[in-house]
Formats: structure tokens, C-alpha cells, sequence
């Protein structure tokens, strides 16, 4: 088979060149062929960068309450605050940002937008993106039940959107239940907030606010965080 083949060759070089160009050929096509079959790259999705989770605790109970009874304060103020913060400077601003607060409250607050929001950015300012987020109770309670809370704050953000701020949001917001719901009646607060330069701008943990975990308060009982 190999003399044959050799002499072949010998005897048809024109063939042969021929063959070797058109075999050339068809596995230059066949190559441009594979490489235009390949399926394109998907470009790489960017993760959701995500608010830090809030943490909320009880700091203080003046009369008695029971370990679930401040579980259930906790829950329930955290979810009215965690709210208004979520709404009013966490989110574009779409919706009302007062519904927690009692009726006279919520006047006086639509009034002072500017300090309890995002209002006075406009429309340079999408939302913001917690750093952290979190609360600490003083509880009033009296046979048993909880009929007051001071929620003292410490909320500090980035804002997204044109422009670029680092925002911190403190004070006190004061509440009592209202047809089984917890409605905050009074506050007292600070907003304040600087341009942030490129290089130092931070993201989030990657924790959703919606989860709460639970801390130790200063009193030994379990909170919910």
C-alpha cells in the first residue's frame, strides 16, 4: 500500500497538488464554519448589592414585660421604622413614606420632608443603599403590656442616582399602639449629609433587610435584630 501510494504521487503531481489545495480548502471552511457555530459569550451579570440588615433591640424596659412580649415590641416597631426608613430614604420616594405615623404626626412630617426623607434631593437622588441600620428601644410598659416606645436611631446611607451623598440619620421617634398597630406620634431628628468622593464610597453587606436575627439585649433577654 505505501509503494503504491508513492507512486502515485509520482506519476499525478498535478492531481496531488490539486488534492492538497482543495483538502486545504475544506478544512479552512470547515474551521470558519466551527468558530461561527460557537454559541456567544453571555456577558457576566453584576450582583445586586443589597441594604445592610436592620437591627433592632431593646435597651431598656420600665416595668414588666414578658421575653415574648418584647419580641413581639420588637418585631412590630422595627417593621412601622423599618419602614418609613425604607420608604423615605432607602427607595425613589413613590410611595407615602408616613403611613406608620399617627394622623397629626404625619401632617407635621409631610411638612418636614426635607429632614424626614429624601425630598430635598429631587430628582438627583434615586434611593440610597444602607450602611447600617439600626435601633435600640426604651419600652414602657404597664401590667404587663407594652404601652410606649422610644426607638433611639442610627441610620446611615449612600444615595444613588445623580448625586452622591453619604447620609446619617439619627434621633428619637416615639410611639404608642393605636387599634393594635404600633403608630409613631412624636420625633426628634437629625439628617445629615456630605458628598461622598469616588474612592471611598462603600458597598453594603449583601443580607436583605426583610430578615431579622436576633441579639442579646442589656437587660438578658433575646431580641430580634
Amino acid at each position: 500500500m505505501k509503494k503504491s501510494s508513492r507512486g502515485q504521487n509520482r506519476a499525478f503531481p498535478g492531481a496531488l497538488l490539486g488534492c492538497l489545495v482543495a483538502l486545504m480548502l475544506a478544512v479552512s471552511l470547515s474551521g470558519c464554519g466551527d468558530h461561527d457555530e460557537r454559541p456567544a459569550s453571555r456577558p457576566t451579570a453584576t450582583p445586586t448589592v443589597r441594604s445592610a440588615p436592620l437591627e433592632v433591640s431593646v435597651q431598656r424596659v420600665t416595668g414588666r414585660l414578658s421575653h415574648a412580649a418584647r419580641r413581639s415590641v420588637v418585631t412590630h416597631v422595627g417593621a412601622i421604622v423599618g419602614r418609613w426608613w425604607r420608604t423615605a430614604y432607602l427607595s425613589d420616594g413613590a410611595k407615602n413614606p408616613f403611613t406608620g405615623f399617627k394622623a397629626g404626626a404625619s401632617r407635621l412630617a409631610r411638612r418636614d420632608a426635607d429632614l424626614l426623607s429624601n425630598a430635598s434631593f429631587g430628582a438627583h437622588v434615586s434611593g440610597g443603599t444602607a450602611l447600617r441600620q439600626r435601633m435600640s428601644l426604651d419600652v414602657f410598659a404597664v401590667k404587663r403590656r407594652a404601652r410606649g416606645v422610644t426607638a433611639r436611631m442610627h441610620l446611615v446611607y449612600d444615595t444613588t442616582g445623580e448625586a452622591h451623598r453619604r447620609c446619617k440619620v439619627g434621633g428619637t421617634v416615639s410611639l404608642v399602639p393605636q387599634r393594635g398597630k404600633w403608630r409613631i406620634f412624636g420625633y426628634d431628628v437629625t439628617h445629615d449629609c456630605a458628598a461622598v468622593p469616588t474612592g471611598r464610597r462603600r458597598t453594603a453587606t449583601t443580607a436583605p433587610t426583610s430578615a431579622p436575627t436576633s441579639a442579646p439585649t442589656t437587660d438578658g433577654s433575646e431580641a430580634t435584630r
